[in-house]
């Protein structure tokens, strides 16, 4: 069973939109991709959107996280994935390698806000050392960044 999505449509538009093509991959079922067509639509600003990464170690610890942004309106919306398994060193400067699973928190923002939301993931994670990084995003529609433009606090 599909996911539902944490946000709704803007009102008047379709569920996809326009310039969105379905691809379909193997036995998946149809997954909707932008067209690429010509330049960038993200604007070139100092509001450039965001995807926060957030590693944490349970479903109830990321959803925590991902109302605590919400509430502050730092963010726009999160998604949480399980992390089937992960690997790393710890403690460190040793040998050894701890096995993990937990969860991913992606939270969409803009970059200014980068800095409040890393604060408030060192305060409140129950790691005392978190992974919190981001990666900029391209190519997002005009109409959805005026949406989180909306959501996000100036």
């Amino acid at each position: 069973m599909a996911e539902q999505r944490t946000h709704k449509p803007l009102a008047g538009s379709s569920n996809l939109p326009p310039g969105t093509i379905k691809a379909k991959y193997a036995d998946r079922e149809a997954i909707s991709k932008p067209a690429v067509v010509g330049s960038n639509p993200t604007p070139a600003t100092n509001m450039t959107p965001i995807w926060v990464l957030v590693n944490c170690n349970s479903t109830k610890e990321a959803k925590e996280i991902g109302d605590k942004v919400l509430e502050k309106r730092l963010g726009s919306c999160f998604d949480v994935f399980l992390r089937e398994h992960a690997s790393y060193f710890w403690p460190p400067k040793t040998s050894k390698i701890e096995k993990a699973k937990g969860t991913l928190l992606m939270i969409e923002s803009f970059k200014p806000k980068y800095a409040d939301i890393h604060t408030l993931v060192k305060n409140i994670h129950s790691d005392e050392l978190p992974f919190i990084g981001y990666f900029e995003m391209n190519g997002v529609e005009e109409k959805y960044l005026d949406w989180m433009k909306g959501e996000i606090s100036n």
